[in-house]
């Protein structure tokens, strides 16, 4: 489609993402703190349309997935 990947944090910055948000409705983000990439939950939790609303606890068991939720606060 010629667009960046949503959450790459080099080729789609905070006003792109927020766009692209935006553009498909996307009301909540689940990122997965097992196999997410560190920079793109800073970019997350950094970008102010987002707000975290849960966050699995660390002690989650292994054999269970261990997530970030974050809702999208603009219209």
């Amino acid at each position: 489609t010629g667009e960046p990947p949503l959450f790459d944090v080099v080729f789609s910055p905070e006003p792109v993402r927020d766009a692209l948000m935006a553009r498909y409705r996307v009301d909540y983000v689940v990122f997965d703190l097992r196999t997410g990439s560190p920079q793109v939950l800073a970019a997350l939790r950094g970008d102010p349309e987002l707000s975290n609303v849960y966050t699995d606890p660390a002690a989650t068991a292994p054999q269970y997935g261990r997530f970030v939720i974050f809702s999208r606060t603009a219209p």
